[in-house]
């Protein structure tokens, strides 16, 4: 049976048996596709790969949708964010971007978005804060799964008011 947060044993070409990626990096391929089907090309979206020389903390995903800067962290339960990476989704958020958490909570089998409000205080005993991902594509095929991230147009047009609210306070 496929599971979608499972390894499965696959071939290469030298015909070494080699397992898939894990939930982590299956996560960030899904977020990827998912972005895609949702948003077209009205996004923008890169895997980062922070190194010695860069600060700790940068989100797993970053680029940016209909113009705004989205910071995306990447959780599969029981993986909790550190305080780095709350504290630059946290800036993210206060300068006009998007910066957020999607998470595969295991036990219970779904998706989730943690809003930027819920960051800083990020608990998996407060999921009833967080919004549930649906699935889209044909059941039983994890391959061909993607999620409906229409949640995240609505922070992403909240962001882009902050930021005209913010324009035409400098203005006065």
């Amino acid at each position: 049976k496929k599971s979608w947060a499972g390894n499965r044993a696959r071939v290469v070409p030298t015909g070494r048996s080699t397992k898939k990626p894990g939930p982590h990096k299956r996560l960030e391929a899904l977020i990827k596709r998912s972005l895609t089907r949702t948003y077209g090309d009205r996004h923008y979206i890169w895997k980062t790969h922070p190194d010695m020389f860069e600060g700790s903390g940068k989100p797993d995903l970053i680029g940016h949708i209909f113009g705004l800067l989205v910071g995306i962290e990447v959780k599969v339960s029981p993986d909790r964010p550190t305080p780095h990476q709350k504290q630059e989704l946290c800036h993210i958020n206060k300068t006009g971007g998007i910066g957020l958490i999607i998470l595969f909570h295991k036990p219970s089998k779904k998706f989730y978005l943690v809003p930027p409000i819920h960051i800083e205080n990020f608990s998996y005993k407060r999921r009833d804060h967080w919004v549930e991902l649906e699935r889209v594509g044909p059941p039983g095929d994890p391959d061909n799964l993607w999620l409906n991230l229409m949640p995240l147009t609505g922070l992403a047009i909240a962001a882009a008011m902050r930021v005209v609210q913010v324009r035409l306070q400098e203005m006065e």
